[in-house]
């Protein structure tokens, strides 16, 4: 009869403590994106994508160089 193979534990692949640090960080870079594009938000799917590319969005804008530049990358472009 063959042995059966021991399954690793869950914790082996699960920290419980990492993982809501993450959840928590990404949730208040979620909230300040949202916080700063308020204005430009008019959906709820703009307003979720806002949300999930937070860290994106907020390096960007904490890449900018100039007030200039990071007025260009927040200003809405209106069509003509």
């Amino acid at each position: 009869m063959a042995r059966r193979k021991v399954l690793p534990s869950w914790n082996r692949y699960f920290d419980p403590v990492p993982d809501a640090a993450a959840a928590t960080v990404r949730l208040l870079l979620g909230a300040v994106a949202g916080g700063l594009f308020h204005g430009q938000v008019s959906t709820a799917l703009a307003a979720v994508a806002v949300g999930a590319s937070a860290p994106t969005l907020l390096g960007q804008l904490g890449a900018a160089r100039s007030v200039g530049e990071l007025t260009e990358l927040t200003e809405q472009k209106k069509p003509q």
